[in-house]
């Protein structure tokens, strides 16, 4: 299901304010399943205003899954009227249990996938959260971040 938020005005511009957007985002609480949020971010650091959750999501991704992550990108950049290249994918993946210092065994099967088969795909590579309900932890940064201006 997509929907359509209303995307904060306010451009991103790094790292640190990706995670705090995807905190803003998203809604703390308990989780049970697994959902994995889409989002993109325009050149000049703005969201793009679909959201999109893919619920039920299994614990181990998949490369049909990458494959449907891959088109979805390409849609949004139709919808958005621009190159897919000129758009960031940035994922997040809420799932129970709790967030360490280092990454979860699955949390490492989904850095593997990802690296392999979406990365490479996208010009500006893609930026991977986890969730646990409460906060948020990024694993995968963002490669380049466009120049600030100003």
């Amino acid at each position: 299901m997509t929907t359509a938020h209303s995307a904060p005005s306010i451009p991103v511009t790094d790292d640190v304010e990706l995670t705090q957007r995807w905190a803003d985002l998203l809604t703390p609480g308990p989780l049970e399943g697994h959902t994995l949020w889409l989002a993109w971010l325009r050149p000049d650091g703005t969201m793009v205003p679909t959201l999109v959750p893919i619920d039920e999501v299994p614990e181990h991704g998949t490369l049909t899954l990458v494959s449907g992550l891959l088109a979805l990108h390409d849609a949004v950049a139709e919808s958005e009227r621009c190159d897919p290249d000129d758009l960031h994918l940035t994922l997040t993946l809420e799932r129970p249990g709790q967030l360490a210092e280092d990454p979860t065994e699955r949390d490492e099967e989904w850095l593997d996938l990802l690296d392999e088969a979406v990365t490479p795909m996208l010009d500006q590579g893609c930026s991977f959260h986890v969730f646990d309900g409460r906060s948020v932890q990024q694993l995968i940064s963002r490669r380049v971040w466009p120049q600030r201006r100003g």
